[in-house]
């Protein structure tokens, strides 16, 4: 059955990285790992509970949609932490020191002239 390879894969990567924030002591994500390995087990049992059957191709699906908001979702907001997704510094300092030279010569620069478009309407 796909489904169950799809699930199983998933739970495999779901405790790697549960294992992985144990030992780097991150429990926060560690428990968000745990709650997912919780969500997983969902569908079955509101198949058994209910007496439904889900379809293989939803199941899939509530599977990856689990995966991707649980496990993607916190290491989204790490590389955040850690500055993996943040702008670029240098391309940071070179906007900033564009608008600051913008300034002294008196020009308005693009924010300026939002925020005043703003305020006539």
């Amino acid at each position: 059955k796909k489904t169950f390879k799809l699930l199983m894969v998933l739970r495999t990567l779901v405790i790697l990285t549960l294992v992985l924030n144990v030992l780097q002591r991150n429990y926060e994500a560690a428990a968000l790992c745990i709650l997912s390995l919780i969500l997983f087990l969902m569908p079955s049992f509101f198949e058994k509970q209910l007496k439904i059957e889900i379809p293989p191709l939803f199941e899939g699906i509530i599977y990856c949609f689990i995966f991707a908001a649980e496990i993607l979702g916190e290491k989204r907001r790490a590389m955040r932490k850690h500055g993996g997704m943040a702008p670029a510094p240098a391309m940071a300092a070179a906007v900033e020191q564009e608008e600051q030279s913008a300034l002294r010569a008196g020009e308005t620069t693009a924010m300026q002239q939002g925020a005043e478009q703003e305020a006539d309407a």
